[in-house]
């Protein structure tokens, strides 16, 4: 199916709206409505001159994609497709599109598996945060339930360098949430990064001792 992201955008309250702004629309609360004119009229523009694919696949989260079970994967590493008829990331929060660009491939699967060796021989403690984070896609492929790894250590031992690591083994490094996040956000968050390792930092900032 094809998701028209204008309509969507111009269903949503006026804070979605507001929210182009980070994308460098010149909006604010006061020229909402004439923006969700604009946007409506440059979409029946383009629909009515732009020729697109009969089924052209949106999908708002990452990780797999396609058949239930293993006969036809396709898998989104971030906006990164792979597979047969793997979709398109595509969603309507600028903040969290941004945040999910970060998971990333380059280079080769020999280098990124030579280079995680590497950080396993000079600290050979960080061999399970790295099995942990390559676990992630395998999960629905074991059809294993979702796991968490807690590290807990004094301050300054190193708990958020190996935080980076795991984040570094899909993409940025900086791919870090924290745990003073809103629930909500957090929620958002986890939900759009299916099949990818959800890393947070910092657990003393939660705001209630439960959520740790």
């Amino acid at each position: 199916y094809w998701r028209d992201w204008s309509s969507d955008v111009c269903s949503s309250d006026l804070r979605n709206i507001v929210g182009l702004a980070t994308i460098g629309f010149p909006v604010d609360t006061n020229c909402a409505a004439t923006v969700v004119e604009y946007l409506r009229a440059a979409e029946t523009v383009y629909n009515a001159t732009t020729e697109r694919a009969d089924a052209e696949v949106i999908a708002a989260v990452t990780g797999w994609h396609g058949a239930d079970d293993w006969t036809a994967p396709a898998f989104l590493v971030g906006t990164d497709r792979f597979g047969v008829n793997c979709p398109t990331y595509e969603h309507s929060d600028a903040n969290l599109s941004n945040y999910v660009r970060r998971f990333a491939t380059s280079g080769t699967a020999e280098l990124q598996l030579a280079t995680l060796q590497e950080i396993i021989d000079h600290s050979p403690d960080l061999a399970t945060v790295i099995a942990v984070g390559l676990a992630s896609p395998l999960i629905r492929f074991l059809g294993a339930p979702v796991f968490v790894l807690d590290l807990a250590a004094a301050t300054s031992q190193g708990k958020t360098k190996a935080l980076r690591v795991a984040a570094s083994i899909f993409g940025s490094p900086d791919n870090l949430l924290s745990f003073d996040s809103t629930r909500t956000g957090l929620e958002l968050h986890v939900d759009a990064t299916r099949g990818m390792p959800v890393c947070i930092d910092e657990s003393q900032r939660a705001k209630r001792s439960e959520e740790h």
